[in-house]
């Protein structure tokens, strides 16, 4: 399918091929979590060339990585309203099982 301007629009998808299509942005492969501590956001990463997961404030993320954060978002954002759909759809299918 394809948007206004041309582009590829993907409407079913899964993480990893989401997160195969993101390129790694000055060192960092991806951004994994979200955690708010002390009223502050933290965001979990991976960094390409370094084993292990780091968290790490949201204003070094916005400075160091701000397309990896709007993907992360987006992802986020995407996968929240699949889960909606899939809750609507089991309340719906467990109503008409129980209405008699």
């Amino acid at each position: 399918m394809l948007n206004e301007v041309g582009e590829e629009v993907v409407t079913e998808y899964n993480d990893e091929d989401f997160f195969r299509r993101i390129k790694p942005e000055n060192g960092i492969e991806r951004i994994l979590g979200k955690e708010t501590k002390a009223g502050k956001i933290e965001f979990l990463l991976r960094y390409e060339n370094q084993g292990g997961l780091f968290w790490e404030s949201e204003e070094f993320i916005k400075r160091t990585c701000p397309s990896l954060l709007k993907a992360y978002e987006m992802n986020r954002e995407r996968r929240q309203q699949r889960l909606m759909h899939h809750v609507a759809k089991r309340q719906s299918l467990r109503q008409r099982y129980t209405d008699f």
